[in-house]
């Protein structure tokens, strides 16, 4: 994760890489770009850091095989307990009417902001609460860019009630296939019309630039694809998406959620910018609408996060729906568009083992595959405890990290 606004000094550039790594690929967790408020302040008032909650494992199989033998699910959170929930507003603060007026509606949220405002400068070290943000559903601002649901009854009286349950805000995903329709070209009215809502009711909010696609993945209700003029770069190059194993005459299939991490610098590819530039370009956009020249956002907007890969999370697309993926299967390794395999190839020439680098491991079943049922994830002798599987795991998981860290530094 990182805090493009610059709250707290220490927070400029922070990663949150977030649980281990679990069982098979299928349990790639290194989920710390979309880490929620929430998770990461329950963790720090339970005493812990966040990169304490888990360890980070060289792949998804190895979990604490050097210990158990074979793959283990990450570490389940401990439930936030009821009395955590509630952050310390005053309790003088009036309820917000959803029959008021906008102006008058505007005089409240300014007090709820004000009280918000008192009591973070006492939590967490005076106050036994921790500041609770709730996602707003998935197309709030959809695919064209409109605020949904902003002639909704149910949207603001459900709004009412979780200021009353006593949220410190709410958390929305920014979608860069809502706002760049065309290169360059940011429109963010639609969120500017959401915002000044949450900002007269009083609400924080919680930012996620997301860089990926919605819908296709479990408990997706919405659809929003990359930009248009990104899935045409696609069609013309179809390696610049994530690619699983050759299937016959087949390739493998392609991944349209978000953009290869192989192809981060890659110049050009992007209409002339790659896709790191593109990211960027966006974060500065999203700046200067709103931290800039938005002077009535900037004390809303508490947190920016930074979306690094499928569903925002720094990791691979391993368990797709769309591919054919099943719960609890393992998933398969999403290594074989062609700047990934030489990157592969790259790494094996490095280590003298040239042979490694021509492919994935190849005795690691489908997607819907349990561990013991392939030769490499098995708990008993399998490939991942090799000189080969460790190689090819340690190949694997560097490359994630490194492309959380070119995110992590784009910014700057």
């Amino acid at each position: 994760m990182i805090d493009l606004l610059g709250v707290d000094g220490e927070r400029d550039m922070e990663r949150d890489l977030g649980d281990a790594l679990g069982s098979g690929i299928a349990r790639e967790a290194l989920a710390g770009a979309a880490t929620t408020a929430v998770t990461t302040a329950t963790e720090e008032a339970r005493g812990c850091r966040p990169e304490e909650v888990g360890s980070i494992v060289e792949a998804g199989a190895m979990g604490e095989a050097g210990e158990a033998g074979g793959p283990v699910a990450a570490p389940a959170r401990p439930a936030v307990t009821s009395s955590f929930l509630k952050p310390p507003i005053p309790p003088s603060l009036p309820p917000l009417s959803i029959h008021a007026s906008k102006e008058h509606m505007g005089v409240q949220g300014k007090q709820r902001q004000e009280g918000l405002s008192d009591c973070a400068e006492t939590s967490p070290t005076t106050s036994n609460s921790v500041p609770v943000y709730v996602m707003l559903p998935l197309d709030t601002v959809n695919a064209e860019g409109v605020f949904k649901y902003k002639s909704s009854p149910w949207f603001l009286q459900t709004l009412q009630e979780l200021i009353n349950s006593g949220i410190h805000g709410v958390a929305v995903d920014v979608w860069w296939g809502a706002v760049e329709k065309k290169p360059r070209l940011y429109d963010f009215s639609g969120y500017e019309e959401l915002f000044e809502l949450l900002i007269m009711l009083g609400l924080k909010i919680q930012v996620v630039l997301a860089f990926h696609a919605c819908g296709g993945n479990v408990g997706d209700t919405a659809v929003v694809p990359l930009p248009s003029w990104v899935l045409a770069c696609g069609e013309r190059d179809p390696d610049i998406f994530y690619t699983d194993r050759p299937r016959q005459q087949s390739p493998g299939n392609r991944n349209p959620e978000c953009i290869s991490l192989f192809a981060d610098e890659e110049g050009g590819v992007l209409r002339g910018r790659s896709p790191l530039q593109c990211y960027v370009d966006f974060m500065k956009a999203f700046r200067d609408a709103f931290l800039v020249n938005g002077e009535i956002f900037v004390d809303a907007i508490h947190e920016v996060v930074l979306g690094t890969g499928p569903c925002g999370e720094l990791r691979y697309p391993s368990y797709a729906e769309t591919n054919g993926w099943r719960f609890p299967g393992i998933g398969e390794f999403q290594c074989y568009d062609r700047r990934a395999l030489a990157s592969l190839a790259s790494a094996a020439e490095d280590v003298g083992r040239p042979e490694w680098g021509h492919a994935g491991p190849h005795d690691v079943g489908d997607y819907n595959s349990t561990p013991d049922e392939t030769g490499f994830f098995r708990s008993w002798d399998g490939a991942w405890d090799t000189a080969y599987g460790r190689f090819f795991l340690a190949w694997y998981t560097q490359a994630l990290l490194d492309h959380g860290d070119r995110m992590l530094q784009a910014p700057a």
